[in-house]
């Protein structure tokens, strides 16, 4: 018999009582966004800004996922925007866990490390963040969505779920490799063998199996894309409509739009012209 923990480490110590209760809360926040018969996806973003003041922005290390922190009563969120995109939405899920049932994270700070959202063999974690990684699943891959995505293609429990399938599965979700194959042994459509054999193809490599199958396929090959995308909360909408209504500078508005890379023509704002005019020229002429 194959053991739990070589199944997934990450769910090793949630009792049967933890998965029923986190199965609970992941229904309540689905129904409360109107988000229980569809795909999250990218939409994960907009509801992380919506609870906190959410940033991305690419720094250049594998390891460094995200992070959530209250500060003077702010919550605060941020997603590497540098790790493969599906990474990014998982990442994004696992911290809406501790933003609305984790206090103590909050209070303290958490940079959440990628050997936390795919841990190397023998890594234990702490109770909260495997909480956490298994609220992010059910969230990301609810059970009737994915079971009515299942009979859609004609895969019933038991059978044996083909590759090409769990691509497809993937691409539907946004979801990295590891968590289609944890859910799908979740709702018992594969058994504990399938499940680790499953585990054992190689994912993250060009050339993987998995890599080269959503090449062949052409779907869902975008989501090992490093989007490098930069974003802070509405700082472009303020920004622009601080200037429009005249309560900062061209400077300032440059300053700002630069932080994420932008600047004012990126929005056709047209800049008015920085040579004084006739009139201006002659009254500092005068003043001299």
């Amino acid at each position: 018999m194959i053991s739990e923990s070589q199944i997934d480490i990450q769910y090793l110590y949630l009792s049967s009582e933890i998965c029923q209760d986190l199965g609970k809360k992941v229904r309540e926040k689905l129904a409360s966004l109107c988000k229980s018969s569809g795909f999250l996806k990218e939409d994960v973003f907009n509801i992380l800004a919506d609870v906190s003041i959410f940033m991305q922005y690419p720094i250049e290390d594998d390891e460094i996922c995200g992070f959530v922190c209250c500060k003077e009563g702010r919550t605060f969120s941020f997603i590497n925007s540098y790790i493969p995109y599906e990474k990014q939405l998982f990442a994004a899920a696992h911290e809406l866990y501790h933003i609305w049932y984790d206090e103590d994270v909050l209070k303290n700070g958490e940079l959440l490390e990628s050997n936390v959202l795919d841990p190397a063999s023998g890594v234990i974690l702490e109770e909260r963040e495997i909480k956490a990684n298994r609220f992010a699943a059910l969230l990301m891959v609810p059970k009737d969505v994915l079971i009515n995505e299942l009979d859609y293609r004609k895969v019933s429990a038991g059978d044996q779920v083909s590759l090409e399938n769990i691509v497809k599965l993937m691409s539907k979700f946004g979801m990295p490799y590891k968590t289609i194959i944890r859910r799908l042994y979740e709702i018992r459509y594969i058994n504990q063998a399938q499940c680790h054999q499953l585990l054992q193809i190689p994912d993250r490599g060009k050339k993987s199996p998995i890599r080269m199958l959503q090449k062949r396929l052409q779907i869902g090959e975008e989501q090992n894309s490093r989007t490098n995308v930069i974003k802070f909360n509405g700082l472009v909408d303020k920004a622009i409509t601080a200037y429009d209504n005249q309560l900062i500078s061209t400077d300032k508005l440059k300053y700002l739009l630069s932080i994420v890379r932008k600047q004012p023509v990126d929005f056709d704002i047209k800049m008015e012209g920085s040579r004084l005019n006739e009139e201006e020229l002659l009254e500092l002429l005068e003043n001299d």
